[in-house]
């Protein structure tokens, strides 16, 4: 929220009312203890005083330097929950508690594949202030009762899964709501800033905060500046699961998206360059960040071990590196823990079908052997291939979730091995329906035409591949072959 704007309508909703964030005399409520960490009052309070008074609560029944995430709060319009969760937010913070920053809400609940809502269950919370390297999460409800509201918030600690705190209030229906509800669902423009979050020119002070920022760096593709962060909160407190899986994912960002093409062949390099020198990325340099990237995953795992998309991605990254049975154990590990993961059995059925993340990509052969070569060092052994146990896996993935395209793609390159083109096309062109502008889809929908010597609908798919990815060099020697067979099918 900006700055003008908060101004404008605080003094908009204050001026109807004598409450102020300081109670006055009088309106201090009655509070009775209803169990431990518990508040209940049936005294009607202002909304505000309400917040103050949650506020006050937390602070003093939370455990020193705690970190808490307010993830959600339910009333009768989102521009409300925004306004209450911000005010709570003040209400801690000038309590001296650190709030996680509620601009990473948007992507949290994104990453997590949750509905932006302010019903949640208490699983679901936990979840997200896990994400945010928070002890304790808050959420609320503003209900409609009769002639007044129920006010009620709850801290529940992540990691014990514990309720640490929870307040019921009445809050009145009066003139003073009533025109703060009316204000903020007129507003023209929806509100997303915050008067508490990081901000790229404020320096964090600690893990959190850093955390915090480097989450916005990441929302905002800044990667060199996220991982700077992630280090930092990292430094500041060893324990910070989530600083290690995120630094994990940018560093690995990173160098999947380092130049894979050698600036020239090893037999032109010049006597004082090492071996497998391509533009600035060294073999040596791809290996050390491929051991940080590893044992940043395998920290998170010990510092949060039971999340399943932790395992998902080191078993992405393992199969990225050829590392093809360490990516079954984690794909195997991701399934035990969440039998729905749709894209651990996709993973599976990958490395039966001979086909690692980087598939009929591979452009790099230094970079595959040296991988490999590693790889054996560890004792690795490659997964057999199995075409039918690959679409076994990729038919568990559609069963759960039947607008996965890239299951129907891969099944229907499982199916092209099998020669069984009728199938394969079949799954393209489900696979394409849903992701319309994958270049390697219509490629190999392409390849599948070719192969049955359907040259028009070949070339045309081949063409569309390269127009929306002109770099793969393969593709156009392939494209200028189809079109060759095209033009000798078509003379008389």
């Amino acid at each position: 929220m900006s700055k003008p704007f908060f101004c404008l309508l605080m003094l908009a909703f204050l001026g109807a009312c004598s409450s102020t964030r300081t109670m006055g005399t009088g309106n201090e409520p009655f509070t009775g203890s209803t169990g431990t960490g518990q508040t209940d009052t049936n005294a009607p309070l202002s909304l505000l005083a309400a917040i103050e008074t949650t506020g006050e609560k937390i602070a003093e029944e939370l455990p020193p330097n705690s970190r808490v995430a307010i993830v959600a709060f339910e009333s009768s319009s989102e521009a409300l929950s925004n306004f209450i969760m911000e005010e709570l937010n003040g209400a801690l913070f000038d309590r001296g508690i650190e709030v996680a920053d509620r601009q990473n809400l948007e992507f949290v609940y994104q990453e997590l594949n949750f509905q932006m809502s302010g019903d949640v269950s208490d699983e679901t919370a936990k979840s997200i202030g896990r994400f945010l390297g928070a002890d304790m999460v808050i959420t609320g409800q503003l209900i409609r009762t009769g002639g007044s509201y129920r006010y009620r918030t709850s801290a529940i600690h992540v990691e014990q899964a514990t309720l640490v705190s929870v307040t019921r209030l009445t809050v009145e229906n009066d003139r003073e709501i009533r025109q703060l509800i009316e204000t903020l669902n007129n507003q023209q423009t929806r509100v997303t800033g915050t008067r508490y979050g990081v901000r790229e020119d404020t320096l964090p002070r600690t893990a959190g905060s850093f955390l915090d920022r480097g989450i916005m760096f990441l929302r905002q593709d800044e990667y060199d500046k996220a991982l700077s962060d992630f280090n930092m909160a990292i430094r500041f407190d060893p324990n910070m699961g989530m600083a290690y899986w995120l630094r994990a994912r940018v560093s690995f960002t990173n160098v999947t998206a380092a130049p894979q093409i050698p600036s020239r062949s090893n037999a032109d390099r010049r006597p004082s360059e090492p071996l497998f020198a391509f533009d600035g990325w060294l073999l040596e340099e791809r290996t050390r960040a491929f051991t940080q990237i590893q044992a940043d995953y395998s920290q998170a795992i010990r510092l949060i071990p039971n999340d399943p998309r932790i395992y998902l991605e080191r078993a992405n990254f393992n199969q990225y590196r050829f590392f093809n049975v360490s990516a079954y154990e984690d794909y195997n590990q991701t399934i035990r823990l969440d039998p729905n993961a749709e894209a651990a059995y996709v993973g599976r059925g990958e490395l039966y079908l001979g086909a690692s993340l980087q598939g009929e990509w591979i452009v790099n052969l230094a970079n595959w052997m040296a991988d490999r070569q590693q790889a054996g060092q560890y004792g690795e052994l490659r997964i057999e291939r199995d075409l039918d146990k690959a679409i076994l896996e990729f038919n568990q993935a559609i069963r759960i979730n039947p607008n996965y395209a890239l299951a129907y793609f891969r099944r229907g390159m499982a199916y092209s091995r099998k020669e069984d083109y009728g199938r394969a096309i079949a799954d393209f062109n489900r696979a394409l329906r849903l992701s319309p502008n994958d270049p390697l889809m219509h490629f190999e929908r392409g390849m599948a035409y070719y192969r049955i010597r359907d040259f028009n609908r070949a070339v045309t798919d081949m063409e569309a591949a390269v127009r929306i990815n002109s770099d793969v060099y393969n593709w156009n020697n392939t494209l200028r072959d189809a079109r060759r067979s095209q033009a000798e099918a078509s003379r008389p």
